[in-house]
């Protein structure tokens, strides 16, 4: 996104006009208690044309809710907030909102469009609907028997008795 970055510890990156370098995180000291407040702050630096500015964006978590605080810099003009933190890495990622960061506008939008011809799909539906018919003859089947049973019981004891070759 137009305004995002990602930095490691000790890296610097350019965002708009801004060169951001992070420095380390600030872990403030929390109790164990269910209603304990955390919070974690990315120590920056922004330097733009000759004046330096120390920020210290936050990610409070109060009660299992998170929220960032934004902070603003370059007389009002720009802000920052912490969009995302990886401790695995090492790193943050810091969202820059202001006049003079790029905006979502400012980037063409694109869109992902697959068109496919699947030539084989016919014989898939076709076959789908050969099960298909074919259990419903089955269920057909089963029941007219059934019926058949049901009305002349003799009649079936007889079709399926087997034929000895000694009663012949």
């Amino acid at each position: 996104e137009p305004g995002e970055i990602f930095l490691r510890k000790g890296e610097t990156g350019k965002v708009g006009k801004y060169d951001v370098t992070f420095h380390r995180f600030d872990v403030a000291a929390h109790a164990n208690t269910s209603d304990s407040v955390m919070s974690a702050a990315a120590l920056v630096s922004v330097a733009y044309g000759d004046r330096k500015e120390e920020l210290a964006p936050q990610l409070r978590i109060i009660n299992r809710q998170v929220s960032p605080t934004v902070v603003p810099f370059d007389d009002g003009r720009s802000s920052v907030m912490i969009a995302g933190l990886r401790p695995e890495d090492g790193g943050v990622s810091l969202k820059f909102i202001g006049e003079s960061i790029g905006t979502a506008a400012a980037q063409p939008a694109t869109m992902v469009l697959e068109l496919s011809r699947k030539p084989l799909i016919t014989l898939f539906w076709l076959g789908a609907f050969v099960v298909f018919l074919g259990g419903g003859l089955s269920m057909y089947e089963r029941r007219r028997r059934r019926i058949a049973a049901a009305v002349n019981p003799a009649s079936e004891q007889t079709s399926l008795t087997p034929v000895s070759q000694d009663a012949a």
